[in-house]
């Protein structure tokens, strides 16, 4: 990962989450280990729909679609599931 966006990503008080277009997770801040329990390693290779809430699985394959179409996202709220399996509602 280029320094910069590391740089960002670690100092952001956003809870943020990198993934490729499969959803597979690739990288995680410091604000996402704090709000879910889940750590960078444990994250790390976990795909965002099966830490997603079941209900927001068709929501989270249109995000994706968009991403892949190019299409701005807007509005769009799933929830993740922490280590203490009560669900996080993320934007």
């Amino acid at each position: 990962m280029d320094k910069r966006l590391a740089f960002l990503l670690n100092n952001s008080n956003d809870i943020l989450c990198v993934a490729d277009v499969s959803g597979n997770i690739i990288s995680v801040n410091n604000s996402w280990v704090h709000f879910t329990g889940h750590n960078p390693e444990e994250s790390k290779g976990k795909n965002i729909f099966d830490l997603s809430h079941p209900d927001d699985r068709n929501k989270l394959t249109g995000v994706f679609g968009s991403i892949s179409a190019l299409r701005d996202i807007e509005g769009v709220f799933i929830r993740v599931q922490t280590l203490r399996n009560d669900y996080l509602r993320l934007n």
